[in-house]
């Protein structure tokens, strides 16, 4: 296999790997702050399951569209291999401007949910603030393993 073959491989299997990561550590997050939204305590497991999956699979397509803002503004599309701090703050404020944006626009505008007396949220918004320390925390840890995950497929021959 040709060098330019293998990058061309790398750049396709790139994104899939932060869009799966991505969900798989987004989804653990949303099981754990169900409690924190109105009427998830009450539900069955299967219908919280299927709740925090369709969130999941949310996070995961703003992580992806995050990565590939990042991508464009560093113009490098393969910029996880050799993260910058400075690209990483993008990721992060990406993700939290559309969180922020989607938690409003979802709990004052459409009244999609509705959190629990026990969320914490932002004076002034009313955001929640769990989702906020989300993707402060979230984002970090699934880019990590998505790249450790993508050094391990260049590491085979």
């Amino acid at each position: 296999m040709t060098r330019d073959t293998n990058i061309k491989i790398k750049a396709i299997v790139l994104l899939p790997v932060v869009g799966v990561t991505a969900f798989l550590f987004h989804f653990v997050w949303e099981m754990w702050q169900a409690p924190f939204y109105q009427g998830m305590s009450e539900s069955s497991h299967w219908s919280s399951v299927i709740l925090c999956s369709r969130a999941s699979l949310g996070d995961a397509f703003i992580a992806m569209f995050a990565y590939l803002l990042v991508a464009w503004v560093s113009r490098n599309f393969a910029w996880i291999y050799k993260m910058k701090m400075g690209w990483c703050r993008i990721y992060i404020a990406i993700g939290l401007v559309i969180t922020l944006i989607l938690e409003y626009l979802a709990t004052e505008v459409f009244d999609r949910w509705q959190y629990s007396e026990i969320m914490p949220q932002l004076w002034g918004l009313g955001t929640g603030i769990t989702p906020i320390i989300q993707w402060l925390i979230v984002p970090l840890v699934s880019l990590w393993a998505a790249r450790i995950f993508c050094l391990g497929l260049n590491r085979r021959k």
